[in-house]
């Protein structure tokens, strides 16, 4: 018989004979065997992670379906970090470690951003250059130097060009000044008017 043959001894244990071994006429020829001995072993998932193969057990598998799903939610969060990185031109590691690293001495941090001002704009090559708000500024709230620099530098042109359109607004209005000084474009209806009154 090359059946496999199924004896139990009590309710509880059931033993195995393989298909070579045959029970003859009712005697029993099974050796004992402890239960321990018929489990199959503990499932394993095979997985290939960075070029390397591993066994995980069905706990470890779920710790890692787990984590992978939890990666899945907080995808668009390292994506706007590795864009962060890119326009700072650091990796994400770096990034993360300058966020998060101690705290850099205020002098110290001025003094590379300061180098990264000169880089950037030539004719700031001392620091005796950079306006004293500009300092203060990147102290204060914690401004990069070279962008409260550039922002100073834009507040400054607004002013000025706002200046020079008053100026010119006013000039167009004036009839002249107290010295009689005439306007240096005279509006020609205001012009005809001051002739006819002073002739």
């Amino acid at each position: 018989m090359e059946e496999q043959a199924l004896l139990t001894t009590e309710p509880e244990q059931a033993v195995t004979i393989p298909p070579d071994q045959t029970v003859a006429d009712g005697a029993e020829t099974v050796e004992n065997e402890s239960p321990g001995d018929l489990q199959d072993p503990p499932f394993t998932l095979p997985i290939k992670f960075n070029k390397q193969e591993y066994q995980l057990s069905v706990e470890e598998a779920t710790i890692y379906a787990q984590k992978g799903m939890k990666y899945t939610t907080m995808e668009p969060m390292l994506n706007q970090l590795r864009t962060l990185a890119e326009a700072k031109g650091q990796t994400v590691a770096a990034l993360v470690k300058d966020l998060c690293g101690e705290p850099k001495d205020e002098t110290e941090r001025l003094a590379e951003e300061f180098r990264r001002l000169r880089d950037e704009c030539p004719e700031v090559d001392t620091l005796d250059k950079v306006p004293p708000t500009v300092i203060q500024q990147a102290q204060e709230n914690g401004t990069p130097l070279l962008y409260a620099y550039l922002r100073y530098h834009y507040d400054e042109n607004r002013r000025i060009a706002r200046a020079r359109a008053a100026a010119q607004t006013a000039l167009e209005a004036s009839v002249g000044t107290q010295r009689g000084e005439q306007p240096s474009s005279p509006n020609p209806t205001v012009a005809a008017m001051v002739r006819g009154v002073w002739g």
